[in-house]
């Protein structure tokens, strides 16, 4: 579905009544509502009564040690279920407290129904600024009695985490001017926006309620300075107003903070040097242009086309970021990613300038909102099953933890895929071998050089390619792996980290999809640009990306592996793992669906 950015459906910045309901607070322990349970609380005077109290002074601050999914469920004041649209945090803390203990990351679930774990349905995702204060945050209306706020995480402070307000709004407008709108720093030497090469960004920014200013450049010997960036949520970058060095180690500090920093990138980003280095991000300046971008799947591109470009664009890299928008080589003309607690979004200046069709103002508005993290993310749906449709080709490989792939190979089988196996030995395998095969799923590929610049043409020009890696492999191995993930712009590598879980990241193929399990470790880290399906702490173990007309997903063998490890216990054989979980089944069979383009 098309994630209109509308000003009623996605900000609801129009009211939809005028009683007092409408625009009142439904957490206020004054008119009846009450914290039902609360995960820890680090001292009598750290309540989680605290946040519903009206009074900022005071909050709530989980237990010593308690710096992840830290949780409160509030009972709101209301008689029944009602329709909530908005929620205000304020992230302040209480006096002699360090700010760095202040909320970074939330999650706001919903029940109508009660407080078990099952009642609940997760509504929103977001982060907040450091010293922002109150901020508002808008999601798809929904049926609640109930709330659970999560507090993911903080800002570095190694003891506990603290909120100091939680207000919840009936659908339609919270009770404040502006609210679900972020608010904009355009760096530019104009003081009116409207006389800007963003104009008409920010003019449809400011119909939806955002508040828009500009930062003076140095026609008139100033520059960017801290206190400018105050109260600003999101920072718009161009190369007309090009931040110096110490300017772009400013706004990294923004971003880190859970600032956004949305930047338009021109042809020749000679100028944008200094910023594209403080956010680590490799620019080459293309020669091509007369085509058309190739949007990748996410949340700011969903439902939208670009027109063709008339000039060249430049081609960008970013660890771990989402490619936005692709030329047909392959290579990033737009990226998406997080930093510490921010955000970032780079897109092609035509695309902020509104000159690439109609949807490019959409694609603009968007990638502020997300930079802001102010998208709209409704409920998760059960995932449905999928049925495939086309001819595939089954590739095995060696891998070291022994993981076998008969469930998946008869699960795609069950679900309309003609699937055959390879019947020769990897390292004879070509291109050939193919012949009307529309997806190839290869397990830990190691073919010659020749053979890999092949299938990257092939892949290239529109077939579908599923990498399944074991890093448990030797080191040879993983050489020979990364020899032919090296065609595709990527690698494969041993994460030192253990015991993480896995969190499952929005894209296509993960709709519905709320957990994923892996047999064994180690689990693979995938240095390769695309959108993260599934992260391990902050790095990705299964990417997803297009390539060219194509599509590639790269992912730890363990997600599609059959269960392995033999029971050493007869009464207490080891839980199932890998493809035998329904959600596990259902993610993977999605990825070859993707892979087929049947989304």
């Amino acid at each position: 579905m098309k994630p209109t950015v509308s000003a009623i459906a996605v900000l609801g910045l129009a009211l939809t009544s005028t009683s007092v309901l409408a625009q009142g607070n439904l957490a206020s322990r004054l008119d009846g509502a009450k914290a039902e349970e609360v995960s820890s609380t680090l001292d009598r005077a750290s309540s989680a009564d605290n946040l519903l109290d009206g009074d900022p002074g005071t909050t709530w601050a989980t237990g010593r040690g308690k710096v992840r999914d830290q949780y409160v469920i509030v009972k709101l004041a209301v008689r029944r279920p009602v329709d909530i649209g908005a929620i205000a945090l304020n992230n302040s803390v209480a006096v002699g407290h360090p700010a760095e203990a202040a909320l970074r990351q939330f999650k706001l679930a919903v029940s109508a129904t009660g407080t078990s774990d099952e009642d609940f349905v997760q509504v929103k995702l977001g982060s907040c600024q450091l010293d922002g204060g109150r901020q508002v945050y808008t999601f798809t209306p929904a049926r609640a009695e109930y709330v659970r706020l999560t507090v993911a995480g903080n800002f570095g402070h190694p003891d506990w985490i603290e909120l100091a307000e939680l207000e919840v709004f009936p659908a339609g407008a919270p009770p404040v001017e502006g609210a679900g709108s972020p608010s904009v720093l355009l760096l530019s030497p104009a003081a009116d926006p409207a006389v800007t090469p963003l104009a008409a960004v920010a003019a449809s920014l400011v119909e939806l309620g955002a508040t828009v200013g500009t930062a003076p450049g140095p026609g008139t010997s100033r520059t960017l300075s801290a206190a400018a960036l105050q109260g600003f949520r999101v920072a718009l970058v161009t190369a007309e107003r090009a931040p110096d060095r110490g300017e772009s180690r400013l706004l990294s500090r923004h971003v880190e903070r859970g600032g956004g920093l949305v930047c338009a990138v021109p042809a020749d980003p000679t100028a944008l040097q200094p910023l594209l280095e403080a956010f680590g991000v490799a620019a080459v300046p293309s020669v091509g242009g007369g085509e058309n971008l190739l949007l990748g799947a996410h949340w700011i591109t969903d439902g939208l086309a670009l027109s063709q470009l008339e000039g060249p664009v430049a081609a960008l890299t970013l660890e771990g970021a989402t490619a936005l928008a692709q030329l047909s080589d392959g290579s990033a003309a737009g990226v998406a990613g997080e930093r510490s607690a921010g955000r970032v979004v780079l897109l092609p200046e035509a695309c902020l300038m509104g000159k690439l069709g109609p949807d490019a103002l959409e694609l603009s508005r968007r990638a502020i909102l997300w930079a802001a993290a102010m998208e709209d993310t409704p409920a998760p749906k059960p995932p449905e099953p999928v049925q495939l449709a086309g001819r595939a080709l089954f590739l095995p490989g060696a891998t070291a933890s022994g993981l076998g792939f008969e469930e998946l190979r008869r699960a795609a089988r069950e679900r309309g895929l003609a699937l055959d196996d390879y019947g020769g030995e990897s390292a004879a395998f070509s291109r050939a071998a193919l012949g009307d095969a529309a997806l190839l799923i290869a397990v830990m590929p190691a073919p010659s050089e020749v053979v890999s610049l092949d299938l990257a043409d092939w892949v290239r020009s529109g077939g579908g390619l599923l990498v399944l890696g074991d890093a448990a492999a030797d080191v040879p191995t993983l050489v020979a792996v990364n020899g032919f993930l090296r065609e595709f712009n990527g690698a494969m590598a041993l994460s030192p980290a253990r015991n993480l879980s896995v969190a499952v990241r929005r894209h296509p193929v993960t709709q519905g999809v709320e957990a994923l399990s892996r047999p064994g470790e180690p689990l693979g880290v995938w240095c390769l640009q695309g959108t993260p399906l599934a992260t391990m702490g902050a790095t990705p173990v299964a990417l997803a990306r297009t390539f060219g007309e194509g599509r590639l997903i790269a992912m730890d063998a363990g997600f599609a592996a059959d269960f392995v490890e033999p029971p050493t216990d007869r009464k207490n054989p080891p839980p199932a793992s890998g493809i035998q979980l329904q959600q596990n089944r259902e993610f993977v069979l999605r990825c070859l669906a993707w892979l087929l383009g049947q989304d």
